[in-house]
């Protein structure tokens, strides 16, 4: 007594040394009592300390806690060395541990738990802190005797509980204002020595949770009439557990070919997802030669029979281009581009010929055999006969053949000699040759 009396900070920092070398105290927090209190009504000491919001017309989560030191040996405080706390709010004490708490004038142990309330998703809903005012022996077991009953000498015996009681100040959560808080499921969590100053080596135990029965823990309650745990809300059990009307969509059309579902009003459950009939009109401002209809759950488009869809245009089959007449609407080689016209009318061979020409002078040959090819092509023209020519039908069709395959022919021994790639030429004279056989 005398050297706590004289020497305060001398006794506390032997406890420290004491606590610290076992280091092998084990702290075990424990959750007890968990119940609402309605229209409840606080100290303005707990409001300026920031446990609750207002002193009067609030609602509150009071619970105990209760620590208990499993471990072999003593957890050891000892003095904090605080001033009167009710002359000196907001001091700090020997143990720099321990404050002197502004609004209760009690001293404070700055870590001693945090509070915490979580929906069922584990988000936070509300948090508080826990302002420890000392750590006593309220109940041993195991033969275990009490050794640390007065705040001005703390500790917790091994095998001994320190207790504190859902009534004590700010031993609660203010969740005045948390929507639905009577009925709705959460988790409370409590976690002792938050910034892990006490020696215990042991931390994995510093944590405890109970749950709080309500809506959203997935079972269906007295009051409730469905209850699908985070998800309701999002389907035919809304957010208060109770089932939404029928003919409610749970679940919208994702497109124009998927159904939208609707809830029957007797089950929580959204019906399966499921798509609209095959057959289903599904596009929107398609071109008059395009239908677009749902198949298997997807908007399909389909090009009618005998029909081009070029730069959004619907061409006809066989209708020739407006700025090119050389190329037409051919469905079996190409329904959504110009094919080039590869028929056996004179215009068609007269456009294959230019063909072979633009062929011929991209074939990087050495000139003497460029003009060999090109004199070649022109006695095919002149056997094909004017541009001009009334007639749709070549003028020598069986000549014009017959200088076609010469053409190919020395096309390809100019290719071999001369090391050019002649092989657009012989692609080109192939079709041309091609067109002239039935009118040869």
């Amino acid at each position: 007594m005398h050297v706590r009396r004289f020497a305060p900070s001398l006794v506390l920092a032997v406890a420290f040394r004491v606590g610290i070398a076992a280091a092998s105290s084990d702290l075990v927090p424990a959750i007890y009592d968990v119940h609402f209190e309605s229209q409840a009504s606080v100290s303005p000491g707990e409001v300026a300390e920031g446990c609750a919001g207002a002193t009067s017309g609030l609602t509150l989560l009071r619970f105990g806690t209760r620590v208990t030191n499993h471990g072999p040996d003593d957890l050891v405080i000892g003095d904090p060395g605080c001033p009167d706390c009710t002359q000196n709010p907001g001091a700090v004490c020997a143990n720099p541990w321990f404050v002197c708490d502004p609004g209760l004038y009690t001293a404070h142990f700055t870590s001693a738990a945090r509070f915490e309330l979580l929906d069922p998703s584990g988000a936070d809903v509300v948090v508080g802190a826990k302002r420890g005012y000392c750590f006593n022996d309220d109940a041993c077991t195991n033969g275990a005797t009490p050794q640390y009953t007065q705040c001005n000498f703390q500790g917790l015996t091994t095998n001994c509980t320190d207790d504190y009681e859902p009534s004590l100040a700010c031993q609660y959560l203010d969740v005045t204002g948390v929507p639905n808080v009577l009925t709705r499921a959460f988790t409370l969590r409590v976690t002792i020595d938050t910034a892990d100053l006490l020696p215990d080596p042991n931390r994995a135990n510093d944590v405890t949770e109970v749950a709080i029965p309500g809506c959203g823990d997935g079972i269906v309650q007295t009051g409730e009439e469905c209850d699908t745990g985070p998800a309701n809300g999002n389907g035919c059990c809304d957010a208060s557990c109770h089932l939404v009307p029928a003919g409610t969509t749970c679940r919208p059309a994702s497109g124009p070919c998927d159904a939208p579902e609707s809830c029957d009003g007797t089950s929580a459950t959204c019906p399966a997802d499921a798509a609209v009939a095959d057959g289903t009109a599904c596009g929107m401002d398609e071109p008059a030669c395009v239908s677009a209809t749902c198949r298997s759950g997807a908007c399909v488009s389909s090009l009618a029979p005998a029909t081009c869809l070029i730069d959004v245009t619907c061409v006809p089959a066989g209708a020739s281009n407006p700025a090119d007449a050389c190329t037409l609407c051919d469905p079996g080689r190409a329904t959504g581009a110009w094919s080039p016209d590869v028929g056996a009318d004179a215009n068609a061979i007269r456009c294959e010929l230019g063909r072979v020409n633009d062929a011929i002078g991209a074939t990087g040959c050495r000139p003497g055999a460029a003009r060999r090819l090109d004199g070649l092509l022109r006695a095919v023209e002149r056997a094909v006969g004017p541009a001009d020519a009334e007639s749709t039908k070549p003028r020598h069709a069986g000549v014009a053949l017959r200088r076609a395959r010469r053409l190919a022919t020395v096309a390809k021994r100019v290719g071999k000699r001369s090391g050019c790639d002649v092989s657009g030429v012989e692609t080109e004279v192939g079709v041309l040759m091609t067109q002239l056989a039935p009118a040869g």
